[in-house]
């Protein structure tokens, strides 16, 4: 009996093992249906209903740009002028027809104001949209990476769900020799059906991850989705003070800040000029009565008579825009780096953490099962902590997925305050760096062997 639990002990601890090696090597052999972060992202920044709607506002304000400026439409009046109840035109002298043009023509400047104006609104609209795209984006790769590890998680706790049932196999024919105590009986079982519990919540959030996709796809909640690649963990090739910089040009939050400051400008530009006065002509020829045709002319000039009710505040009005305008790209720019080095931070940390999980934490965790098995079978340890050396081998193994699924959100949300793509620019599909649990290779003894993971760029 001894010699029997020692073998299935053995099983125990392999059995996840083998299981995922073959995993790993049905992949290499059979043609997978599989759905990649860049392509999901694609399909997202392509099909997005936000996106396109932002879109159709750029359009928009282009449209209105062009349009802008332009010196308003002429009018063309007809007039006729007839003496007396009876139809006189061209008899009586003092009746008339006439055809006048009227053109009405602002001050220069302030048709240059306006276009200027409108374009700087063009402008912002595009800064609009670059941050619609980076924060679907974010969304995108939140959904994607909590798919990928409620997929990984329920593929994992169904394997330790075989684990489990062999135990309380193995307890049950230990209990009923004597061998064992009761207790260690229905603490097998209890874990087993405490195993079934994780397994009905991680179904349930992989439905709500599945439905979070396929809405920023604008398809329905229950839309089919090929099960996700394998995320690795890369380093982003940039280090703090390189994103500040790029983010001065890059980042959406802060152009839009700069570009709204220049409008303001611009803005209280136009309202000096608005003292400076319209112009309008017209010019007209007629038929009066017997008399030979005749033209006119007239020429007219607006007059800001009014300035001290109306000129005036426009023009304090848009000084206080503009000074708004100016402290507001300033707290913008602080509280963006200020969130830049926040995120930063996450991601070393996060990065740090995998590292840590993957040459540490889980080889130390899966040694610790194996000594217990060891151990328990020579009555050193009872049944108690050898399962909770296996329970604290599944946590751990699926905290792993967890740090890569936060360092992924973690880095879409530094792309997004940025405004630098960290996800497309890094190569993040096959690039160097961490793999995970389905890509561990095993030594001669069958533990796991971790590869070293390289660390994130250090500051100078």
């Amino acid at each position: 009996m001894k010699n029997l639990f020692l073998i299935t002990c053995a099983v125990l601890f392999f059995l996840p093992s083998i299981a995922m090696a073959q995993k790993s090597a049905g992949s290499d052999t059979l043609p997978r249906n599989v759905l990649t972060l860049k392509e999901y992202i694609s399909e997202v920044l392509k099909s997005n209903p936000d996106i396109k709607s932002m879109q159709a506002k750029v359009n928009a304000y282009e449209a209105q740009y062009h349009y802008t400026g332009v010196i308003p439409d002429p009018s063309l009046m007809f007039k006729i002028n007839n003496m007396g109840t009876q139809y006189t035109v061209g008899q009586d002298p003092m009746s008339y027809f006439a055809i006048e043009l009227d053109q009405e023509i602002p001050f220069p400047v302030k048709l240059h104001l306006e276009s200027e104006i409108a374009y700087k609104q063009y402008l912002t609209s595009k800064q609009e949209l670059r941050r619609k795209e980076l924060e679907i984006q974010s969304k995108a790769v939140s959904a994607f990476s909590d798919y990928y590890y409620n997929t990984e998680s329920l593929l994992l706790l169904k394997q330790y769900t075989k684990v489990l049932d062999t135990v309380v196999s193995i307890a049950k024919q230990r209990y009923e020799t004597g061998i064992a105590s009761q207790q260690d009986l229905l603490r097998a079982m209890l874990e087993r059906s405490r195993l079934e519990e994780r397994i009905e919540l991680v179904g349930f959030e992989l439905q709500r991850s599945t439905a979070r996709m396929n809405g920023l796809l604008g398809k329905t909640p229950d839309t089919r989705i090929a099960e996700p690649e394998e995320l690795q963990a890369v380093t982003i090739g940039y280090d703090r003070k390189s994103l500040y910089s790029s983010a001065e040009d890059t980042s959406p939050e802060i152009s839009i800040a700069k570009i709204d400051v220049e409008k303001n400008k611009l803005e209280l530009s136009r309202s000096k000029w608005s003292y400076a006065p319209d112009l309008d002509i017209g010019a007209g020829w007629m038929i009066r009565g017997a008399y030979p045709p005749g033209w006119t002319a007239q020429i007219g000039l607006s007059l800001p008579l009014y300035f001290w009710a109306k000129q005036r505040y426009m023009v304090r009005g848009a000084g206080a825009g503009l000074a708004a305008a100016e402290q507001n790209q300033d707290s913008t720019e602080k509280s963006t780096l200020a969130d830049i080095d926040a995120s930063y931070k996450e991601v070393q940390t996060t990065y740090s953490l995998i590292d840590l999980y993957r040459n540490k934490i889980v080889p130390e965790a899966a040694l610790t099962f194996s000594s217990a098995t060891s151990s328990y079978t020579t009555g050193r340890v009872d049944f108690l902590t050898t399962m909770d050396a296996l329970l604290m081998l599944i946590d751990y193994r699926q905290m792993l997925y967890q740090r890569t699924a936060d360092y992924y959100k973690a880095l879409a949300k530094l792309s997004e305050l940025s405004g630098v793509d960290l996800i497309k620019a890094q190569g993040l599909h096959g690039g160097a760096g961490l793999a995970l649990p389905n890509r561990i290779a095993k030594t001669a003894e069958g533990e796991p062997r971790l590869a070293p993971a390289k660390k994130l760029n250090s500051e100078q």
